[in-house]
């Protein structure tokens, strides 16, 4: 699953809906359903995406995990390797 982007949040002017200001104050259902993904902003509310995008993470970390176990197995055998290299009795070369 992809990472996703939260689309555009609708205009909400707080400081005037404190106030008491009526166009701030129907502005405000809105902007909460875009906060919570609800309503028309189902699938694209900030809530969605960042629930997506926490999924993504935790496949990515899993990714990354298990990958990191791979690669130590395989460094351990190359340390292996090298100590057996390092072990043996130089060979002679041609002058």
């Amino acid at each position: 699953m992809p990472s996703k982007k939260p689309t555009q949040a609708p205009t909400l002017d707080a400081a005037n809906m404190v106030k008491g200001g009526t166009a701030a104050a129907q502005k405000f259902p809105a902007w909460k359903q875009w906060v919570e993904g609800s309503a028309g902003f189902d699938g694209t509310g900030l809530r969605d995406v960042v629930d997506t995008n926490a999924r993504y993470l935790d496949d990515v970390k899993g990714d990354l995990d298990s990958l990191r176990g791979s690669t130590d197995h395989r460094i351990d055998i190359l340390e292996a390797k090298v100590a057996a290299l390092e072990a043996a009795p130089p060979s002679p070369f041609p002058e």
